[in-house]
């Protein structure tokens, strides 16, 4: 496994001051304007890397500017720059290599990725903008993939690469749209008759030109919905992998740059699911209701006038199809299930509304359900995906028992008991809300959870991140808070990266979980592998193919009998067959209603293992070790590198979280790596850890997953969001 995090070595100083000059410029606070965004042929910068607002470092060709052509070239095009507003340094990286590591980096501010930031920027051979291999004055890397770009007629896609002081490699999405934004921001357009997005120019046509609408986030997930490789690569994991292959190659004679690798210890999966029979019995034994009841205002009803009637239409179906399951399950389960609101004491609702933001949106309108205080609601999103109905309602009437359980003060939907804890056993996790006078609140919940499973619930409220300690909380509840801070040369502070603490018997032994900024990412060189394998055309023996497909010529499916009879019929006279060739043999007939044919992926992966070759990239579940992700299945643990060998330190576990069965989003979507140390400093004992990560390896959660933290922070998550609970104050 390989985290995001770059390792450099062998960095040729003299080479990279033989080709190139690098500058740091920058000027006072009292000039507002951008220094680098200048109109003159005698100053070109090949690459720009902004260290501050008002600080860059600007590289370009040797000896083809000097530091007086910068400053005049800036001073003629910015009439109101004062000459002492001003500063331009030359940066002679040969001489202070000679000095040592440590006069390179006080040169960068001690901010060693914009040297490789630079190179970066300046080296790709196929830039996106033409005219950033000639004058980069956004400072940015980014990466165009035309997979993501096939009709770009309203947007493209770009993906920004950026790097921080610790040297981890962020991907980033940008995207330009043509509708123009309020403020105006950096336009580019997209030049169909040379097939290159360049930065926009005044001559260029409006109805050609794409505004930047911004970042989309740093690692969210983008939706693939077919299994072969132009579908896989839009994957930001995917574009990492080429990205990295390119620039590796194109800077090796300057440095030498690998990924962070780590050895991790995978955990193995413990059974923990509760049995479906044992939901339907907690059901009937707290007389659960499933109430058909389904909310939409005006917006909504505005919606099915709109000329988009497939789209309300397939909301409808899907709606109905998700009460026909509810109806169904429950009838089959012994489940109560009306279509009229029950109003029964501890009985659980099932409301359906438009999807998770409807209330959040529409706050004309009241969630009567969460100011009951007699039942409790599980709000179910739709329209679904097609199919997969009774899973979803499975795990929609397991998100009931955990809604009643937080009634009962009694964990049922798991045998806690079979995790081992002898004693109490203290969960806390932490909310950060905006208040309306800019300061933020802080809310924290924790439950106490006994041996039996039993369970009490408490909250506090710090109404002022920055002024708590002013409130007269009691010592322990100062403890709980004193957990979510962490300290920096500033003082301390509220550190959101602090998820959740957990203790058994005191607090002073209180476990620490938080979240990095680092991610875990597969084999990047097998991922290119496969890549390159899939676009490969080669050439197979007849003999083999046949005997591959043999044992599903009379396996009784249909589908896998008909591509088998078309590869017999095609081979008859063969005794070779190219992967070109073979490839339309492996889609069956289509069907009335269907639009398209897939490939046969069953007969597709058996042709894969038995000619050790990749005929076209899939994510299921049986081809997932061709991409190398061991890193999104199971969970992983490993100490600090720095750490081993040590035993009176600050010892820190990692760990990531993967998926358990059938990964249903983008691989992009790469683990978070996450830390468990201990509060007081010392060494975290092992087998406590061990006992954490269990309570990480539990069925109940959506599409058979793993939850990222201990599952009682699922509790205390609902207890938050739930009105009645807001106002318990219980010990």
């Amino acid at each position: 496994m390989i985290i995001n995090q770059i390792i450099t070595t062998n960095w040729n100083y003299p080479l990279i001051d033989e080709r190139f000059d690098i500058f740091k410029l920058s000027y006072d606070d009292t000039f507002n304007k951008n220094i680098l965004d200048i109109q003159d042929d005698r100053v070109k910068f090949i690459s720009t890397v902004y260290l501050t607002g008002r600080t860059a470092y600007c590289m370009t060709k040797k000896n083809t500017v000097s530091e007086m052509d910068i400053r005049s070239v800036i001073l003629k095009n910015f009439g109101d720059l004062e000459p002492n507003m001003l500063h331009i340094e030359r940066i002679p990286l040969l001489m202070l290599s000679r000095l040592g590591e440590n006069r390179i980096l006080k040169a960068f501010d001690y901010k060693r990725p914009a040297l490789l930031q630079l190179l970066i920027n300046s080296t790709l051979n196929n830039p996106v903008f033409e005219e950033d291999a000639y004058n980069n004055i956004t400072g940015r890397c980014y990466f165009y993939n035309k997979l993501w770009n096939d009709n770009p007629d309203e947007k493209i896609e770009l993906v920004d690469f950026t790097m921080d002081s610790k040297m981890t490699l962020y991907p980033t999405v940008a995207t330009f749209i043509k509708e123009k934004p309020p403020k105006l921001s950096y336009k580019l357009v997209y030049d169909t008759a040379r097939n290159v997005i360049r930065k926009a120019t005044r001559d260029d046509d409006e109805s050609v030109t794409y505004y930047r609408k911004g970042i989309d986030g740093t690692h969210a997930t983008r939706h693939a919905v077919g299994i072969t490789l132009k579908d896989w690569e839009t994957s930001r994991l995917a574009c990492l992998a080429k990205f990295y292959a390119a620039i590796r190659e194109e800077l090796a004679e300057y440095v030498s740059l690998t990924f962070t690798q780590i050895e991790t210890e995978s955990l193995t999966v413990k059974s923990l699911d509760i049995g479906e029979d044992a939901i339907a019995d907690i059901h009937r034994a707290n007389g659960i209701n499933v109430i058909d009841h389904t909310t939409y205002n005006q917006k909504e009803k505005d919606r099915s006038t709109a000329p988009d009637r497939k789209r309300v239409q397939w909301i409808e179906e899907s709606k109905q199809k998700v009460m026909d399951a509810i109806r169904q399950y429950c009838e089959e389960n012994g489940i109560a299930y009306s279509t009229s609101a029950i109003r029964d004491t501890f009985r659980s609702n099932l409301c359906i509304v438009r999807d998770k933001d409807f209330y959040k949106f529409n706050k004309e309108l009241d969630d009567m359900h969460l100011v009951d205080e007699n039942c409790v609601c599980q709000h179910v999103t739709v329209p679904f995906a097609n199919g997969g109905f009774e899973e979803m309602i499975s795990v929609l009437l397991k998100e009931l028992v955990i809604k009643s359980d937080l009634m009962e003060k009694r964990i049922r939907l798991t045998d806690w008991g079979r995790f081992g804890f002898e004693t109490d056993m203290n969960f806390f996790i932490a909310k950060y809300s905006r208040n309306d006078d800019e300061t933020t609140s802080v809310q924290i919940a924790g439950m106490t959870i006994k041996p039996d499973g039993s369970f009490t619930t408490r909250q506090l409220l710090v109404p002022d991140a920055n002024n708590y300690e002013s409130i007269n909380y009691s010592q322990e509840e100062h403890q709980v808070i004193d957990c979510f801070r962490s300290e920096s040369s500033k003082g301390r502070y509220f550190d959101r990266s602090i998820e959740m603490t957990l203790w058994e018997d005191d607090i002073f032994d209180a476990y620490i979980i938080k979240r990095t900024n680092i991610r875990a990412i597969s084999d990047i060189e097998e991922m290119k592998r496969c890549f390159d394998d899939e676009k490969t055309d080669t050439v197979y023996d007849a003999d083999i193919i046949l005997d591959a497909i043999k044992p599903f010529q009379y396996c009784g499916n249909p589908r896998h009998q008909e591509v088998c009879e078309n590869i017999c019929e095609y081979l008859m006279d063969k005794t070779t067959v190219s992967k070109k060739e073979l490839l339309p043999l492996l889609k069956p007939s289509k069907k009335e209603d269907q639009k398209t044919t897939k490939i046969d992926s069953t007969v597709k992966e058996a042709i894969s293992e038995a000619t050790h070759t990749i005929l076209r990239v899939s994510r299921t579940a049986e081809s997932e070790k061709n991409m190398g992700i061991d890193a999104y299945k199971h969970i992983h643990l490993w100490l600090n590198e720095e750490d081993k060998g040590t035993d009176w330190s600050k010892l820190t576990y990692n760990y990531t979280v993967g998926m358990v069965d059938k990964p249903k989003q983008a691989i992009a979507n790469s683990p978070v790596v996450r830390q468990i140390f201990r509060k007081d400093m010392d060494f975290p004992d092992r087998a406590f850890v061990d006992k954490i990560i269990s309570l990480m390896q539990v069925g109940f959660v959506k599409f058979k997953n793993y939850t990222v933290l201990p599952f009682p922070a699922k509790y205390l998550r609902e207890m938050m969001n739930y009105q009645t609970f807001r106002k318990t104050t219980e010990s």
